[in-house]
């Protein structure tokens, strides 16, 4: 096997994570951006101050963990290829996880109506596939895994006309 078997689910991943949370923050930073705008405008009104507040520090918070989560998914790609820094994306696949949490729950308590479940579970499907991908490149690291190179003899066995040039040296065979 030429690459590690969790190579492909943690690239996916990885740019699933990149690629969502590129989007995310790019509209968050738009919320912070009108946010910010509505809150200098608001006047002295102090139940609006209070609440303009309070969604800026979330929309805050929200852009830092997707942040958090496009340089997760950046190391993801830097290292998919590699076993040995297996425990590293392993560590930053649960850290994901664990900070994703934040968000899901405030969105539980602002948003309590319909089917809340199924959009939840959908937002924790890119950092659960991260951390499995980074477990099976940690599984095979801890059993030595390497890949295949080919040998002095190519891929596909050893060459009939001698070396990898033939037996002349050449790039043909001697008739």
């Amino acid at each position: 096997m030429k690459n590690p078997p969790g190579k492909t689910l943690l690239l996916a991943s990885a740019i699933s994570l990149i690629s969502v949370d590129v989007l995310v923050a790019g509209l968050l930073s738009l919320a912070l951006l009108l946010g910010g705008t509505i809150f200098a405008l608001s006047g002295n009104s102090p139940n609006f101050d209070q609440g303009a507040v309070g969604v800026l520090k979330y929309l805050l918070i929200f852009l830092f963990i997707s942040l958090l989560d496009i340089a997760v998914g950046i190391a993801g790609i830097i290292h998919a290829a590699k076993p040995q820094k297996a425990a590293l994306c392993t560590a930053l696949g649960i850290g994901s996880i664990v900070w994703r949490v934040f968000p899901a729950v405030v969105f539980l308590r602002w948003f309590s109506f319909g089917n809340i479940i199924t959009p939840l579970v959908i937002y924790f499907i890119p950092p659960v596939l991260y951390l499995i991908g980074a477990c099976k490149n940690k599984k095979a690291a801890d059993s030595g895994w390497q890949p295949v190179l080919p040998g002095p003899n190519g891929p596909y066995g050893p060459n009939p006309y001698g070396g990898p040039n033939g037996p002349s040296g050449g790039p043909y065979p001697k008739p």
